[in-house]
C-alpha cells in the first residue's frame, strides 16, 4: 500500500505493517516521518536499532540475528536502515519476518522505474 506523506496515519501503520519503505530526494520529510514513527513507538515500548545497508551487505547475519533471534529481555525492537537500494531485498526473508512479528523501516532515495 502506498500512503503519501501526509495520510500516515502512524499508529496503525505501526500496528499494520512489517516492513515500511520510506523514498525520496526530501531527507528532512524522511527524517519528521521517521521521529512521529520514533514518538508512536516511545508510546509503544519499543527500542530502535539504526544500521545502513552497507553494513548488512558486510555482514547479512546482522538482519538475520535480528529477524531470528528474541530480545533477552522481552523488549519489542524495530530496526531503521538507512540509504538502501534494491540490493537489500536479497538479504530479507518475509515470512520469517512475519511469523517473528519484527519490524522493519528502510529509507532511501528516489526509486527507478525498475525498482
Amino acid at each position: 500500500m502506498i500512503l503519501k506523506s501526509f495520510l500516515i496515519d502512524f499508529e496503525k501503520t505501526l500496528k499494520n505493517f512489517h516492513l515500511i519503505l520510506l523514498y525520496g530526494e526530501n531527507v528532512h520529510l524522511k527524517n519528521e516521518i521517521i521521529e512521529n514513527f520514533s514518538n508512536q513507538l516511545a508510546k509503544i515500548k519499543f527500542t530502535k536499532i539504526r544500521i545502513n545497508e552497507d553494513d548488512i551487505v558486510e555482514n547479512p547475519d546482522k538482519l538475520l540475528q535480528y529477524i531470528n533471534l528474541d530480545n533477552l529481555f522481552g523488549e519489542k525492537e524495530i530496526m531503521i536502515i538507512n540509504d538502501c537500494s534494491d540490493k537489500i531485498l536479497q538479504y530479507f526473508d518475509f515470512n520469517e519476518l512475519i511469523k517473528n512479528n519484527k519490524k522493519i523501516i528502510l529509507t532511501g532515495n528516489n526509486l527507478t522505474k525498475k525498482s
